[in-house]
């Protein structure tokens, strides 16, 4: 079978949107899988991280530098953590405290960093914590890690080395401020990759290896984000396809660096992002049910590690709790795209893409002057 690659259009902005915020599966709850003996000290790694975060925000100090609404966000985080934790959960609360952490390590960094008085300091302060994020993503496991695991820590290596790459820029074409953030972000998502390493896991047994339809669906949300992005939507909704098509590009760097998990988390958020750009109207209720009872027994009698796709199912089933609440809407699109597609291409990834084959693209590159340079 042969496709032809989708034609590409090429937003170059300046800043360059890059990621900030949880990835679509940082609030997933089951893991769907009995817990093993590496789980009690993952277990207890991350009570002792809730209860020195928790400190930390609730110092006086610290708290009169984060925002009030920010400090309630990592207050609900951490105690939502807690909750995944009593419940045996160790993976879904990984995912759950990683939010947490980069809020309140973001703040801690704009603190250390507030003695940046000029350009050239930046510059020199953007290398040395380039170096350390380098020498963090550097680091190998001698055991394979759970895929859900796995995938923060590429995801966030991925994130640490082009928020900092482009923060001394950034100080440069805007403000020092923003280059500051910029860099303080970057140095969040360091120190999370680096306290996920350190994390005692439950070795997988049968952990993924390679994923080989994972190419095929990268191109084929090319596709869609191309299809998607016209005029009117692609005006009142511009923003959102900008974040969703930094999210895909970061996807695919990820795929070509070998960091495939990584990959395959993003490109499950880009299509929820895809997904939230629909109006799909009402839902069949029942279907969803039935169709997250289908994903949920797939996963729990695979013997691969599943992990990822359980954190989506999760989500899901957060959300089929919420279809009936007025005051959560967007429950009713979120859940559809997750289990009439997510899913369904999750699991398509680790089918054979033999068959996948691209002609040339066409490639429009469109330059887009950011507003303050």
């Amino acid at each position: 079978m042969t496709r032809r690659k989708p034609r590409t259009t090429l937003l170059v902005a300046l800043p360059l949107l890059l990621l900030w915020g949880p990835s679509l599966t940082s609030f997933g709850a089951p893991t769907l899988a009995p817990m093993g003996p590496g789980d009690s000290e993952l277990e207890h790694g991350l009570r002792d991280e809730i209860e020195r975060l928790r400190n930390r925000i609730e110092a006086p100090a610290f708290s009169n530098e984060m925002a009030p609404q920010e400090s309630r966000r990592v207050t609900t985080l951490l105690r939502g953590c807690e909750e995944a934790l009593d419940g045996g959960e160790t993976l879904a609360g990984v995912r759950r405290l990683a939010p947490a952490r980069l809020a309140v390590e973001r703040v801690r960094y704009q603190v250390e960093y507030r003695d940046v008085k000029d350009q050239d300091e930046l510059e020199r302060r953007c290398a040395e914590a380039l170096e350390e994020a380098l020498e963090v993503a550097a680091e190998s496991s001698a055991s394979p890690r759970p895929a859900s695991v796995q995938a923060l820590i590429e995801v966030s290596d991925g994130r640490a080395g082009r928020y900092i790459t482009s923060a001394a820029f950034q100080g440069a074409a805007t403000r020092l401020a923003n280059g500051i953030y910029y860099l303080s972000l970057g140095r969040s998502y360091a120190s999370l990759s680096g306290f996920v390493r350190s994390l005692t896991c439950t070795i997988p047994s049968n952990p993924v290896r390679s994923l080989p339809g994972l190419a095929g669906y990268l191109d084929r949300l090319d596709a869609d984000l191309v299809e998607l992005y016209q005029p009117p939507i692609s005006i009142s909704r511009h923003p959102e396809f900008i974040a969703t098509s930094a999210t895909l590009k970061l996807a695919r760097q990820l795929f070509e660096e070998d960091a495939i998990l990584g990959s395959l988390e993003l490109a499950l958020e880009t299509r929820t992002g895809l997904g939230r750009l629909h109006d799909r109207g009402q839902v069949d209720v029942e279907w969803l049910q039935e169709s997250l009872e289908d994903h949920a027994g797939e996963i729990s009698t695979s013997e691969v590690d599943h992990s990822l796709g359980a954190l989506l199912v999760g989500r899901a089933e957060n959300f089929l709790g919420e279809i009936d609440d007025p005051d959560a809407p967007e429950s009713h699109g979120e859940v559809a795209v997750l289990l009439a597609e997510a899913l369904p291409e999750y699991f398509a990834c680790f089918t054979d893409g033999s068959d996948h084959e691209l002609e040339p693209a066409e490639v429009t590159v469109t330059l887009v002057r950011w507003p303050f340079t």
